[in-house]
């Protein structure tokens, strides 16, 4: 086997870049490595809830420190996600709350269909049990595997047994107390 010392590999044809054991380097840059993270996207609860299965209300893209979405975005519609396209994806789902009533259990779900709706499963649970005005904060984590985006959906929801209101979910356009991430992690 030989090895090759150079200080600088300059391209042959200025605008095809340079090509190195079937990576693609371009001004310096490597737009994707073996199929790399190539959409991140953040929606945030911009308002408080009591209870909500699907959460549907107050919805809006995060803008929060400059943040802006990667790639193709996901779409929302009546509290169902649609992903847009396949692959592997990070959902991630995380909220801030306080119990209204003593011993009153906290339920916040994701739930995931392939069927477009049909049935749902739930692929991820946190609960937790609170007296009168304690706080609680929870983050779920679930990968998804997008085989078809016309049957795979995700929705998220929070709801409370017991006394209503039992508990409020918080929502807030800037500091993002509920907020929902979700990051393609590579192809199917």
């Amino acid at each position: 086997m030989s090895q090759v010392n150079v200080d600088t590999i300059n391209e042959y044809n200025s605008a095809a870049g340079v090509t190195i054991d079937g990576l693609l380097i371009k001004d310096g840059a490597i737009p994707s490595i073996a199929g790399g993270i190539t959409i991140i996207d953040e929606w945030l609860m911009t308002a408080n809830t009591t209870e909500a299965n699907p959460i549907i209300n107050n919805l809006s893209r995060s803008t929060i420190d400059g943040f802006t979405q990667l790639g193709s975005g996901m779409t929302v519609s009546s509290g169902i996600w649609t992903f847009p396209e396949t692959g592997y994806y990070f959902v991630g789902y995380s909220g801030y709350y306080q119990h209204q009533a003593n011993s009153n259990v906290v339920n916040m779900r994701i739930q995931a269909t392939t069927d477009n709706g049909t049935s749902y499963s739930t692929i991820k649970i946190n609960q937790n049990r609170g007296g009168s005005g304690s706080w609680g904060s929870e983050s779920l984590f679930a990968t998804v595997d997008v085989t078809d985006t016309s049957l795979v959906k995700v929705k998220f929801d929070f709801d409370v047994g017991g006394t209503t209101p039992a508990a409020t979910l918080y929502g807030s356009s800037t500091s993002g107390v509920t907020k929902f991430t979700f990051m393609k992690l590579a192809d199917t």
